[in-house]
């Protein structure tokens, strides 16, 4: 799923598009894909996505994929851990695990800091890369199919 962040005709929003997107396609795996420099706006937006997903009340396993992500902020950390406290109970109830791809050193520093203000409720693992992520995901993801 890919959002658009406007424009009056629709025909011509693909130049708007942007990258960060919550694809729930291969449900019970949920992608989650972050720009290459998230705004807060952009979490908030991504967060609203997972509260949805976690609303259905079906489990699920998450990779986010921050591949291209160079760079997060203080404030993002913050967001993210406030993400975490706000939907603890859903996200230990619904999510089996977690995977990130995030081959930044900068981006895995604040990652390790989110973790480190509120640990996940479920297993989680910082991957390099995507194929080792849907590598530490797959036993979950059998397990739900």
């Amino acid at each position: 799923m890919t959002r658009h962040s406007g424009g009056p005709d629709p025909n011509q929003q693909v130049c708007f598009a942007l990258v960060e997107a919550v694809d729930t396609s291969q449900r019970p795996l949920v992608r989650i894909t972050l720009e290459p420099t998230p705004t807060l706006e952009s979490f908030d937006q991504i967060f609203a996505e997972v509260e949805l997903e976690l609303a259905r009340r079906e489990s699920i396993c998450v990779l986010a994929d921050a591949e291209q992500t160079t760079r997060i902020d203080l404030a993002h950390v913050k967001r993210f851990a406030e993400f975490g406290e706000t939907n603890h109970k859903m996200l230990e109830a619904y999510v089996r695990a977690l995977a990130f791809v995030v081959p930044s050193a900068m981006v895995r520093g604040a990652l390790k800091v989110a973790f480190q203000l509120k640990p996940p409720p479920h297993p989680f693992s910082v991957c390099k890369t995507r194929d080792e992520a849907e590598a530490y995901l797959q036993p979950f993801i059998s397990i739900l199919a």
